[in-house]
């Protein structure tokens, strides 16, 4: 018998560590192409876009606000964690005058749109002096009309 003859003697556990720097330089570029054409795809969305699509919207915020619960607001906050950023100075703005200040950031949008906008597409508008930091929230319809309300409500 020679030793072309004898039959090798291959493990899975043999065969994985051969191929595992291959597998995982593969993960890497895909994670890579990934990351890529994510940043792509964010580069190509238009303010103005955002805008006319938060504008064409004022049905549904009035819609929210008709059934909306400000009292659900504070809990929300808390849970959501969103007064880790709010509650810092020059990290996000103060949530006790977003309301007051909401309806002349960025017109034509009114006070209850551009929260809306801020709550769904919050990179939609940097408040200048701020970052784009804030992240999507997951939030029901009736978590966003209670936030909405809530915040008007502080403005007044």
């Amino acid at each position: 018998m020679t030793p072309l003859d004898k039959p090798s003697r291959v493990t899975t556990s043999s065969v994985l560590q051969r191929r595992l720097p291959i597998l995982l330089a593969i993960f890497m570029v895909a994670a890579f192409v990934l990351t890529l054409l994510v940043i792509f795809l964010l580069s190509q969305i238009d303010p103005e876009d955002c805008l006319s699509a938060t504008v064409n919207c004022h049905a549904a915020v009035t819609e929210l606000l008709t059934a909306a619960d400000p009292a659900l607001a504070p809990a929300l906050l808390e849970e959501k964690a969103c007064l880790a950023c709010h509650n810092l100075p020059n990290i996000a703005p103060s949530l006790a005058i977003v309301g007051a200040l909401a309806g002349s950031r960025r017109p034509p949008l009114s006070a209850a749109t551009y929260l809306y906008e801020s709550l769904v597409y919050p990179n939609a508008f940097i408040v200048e002096g701020y970052n784009a930091t804030m992240p999507i929230p997951s939030l029901a319809p009736a978590e966003l009309g209670a936030l909405i309300a809530y915040l008007l409500g502080e403005a007044e």
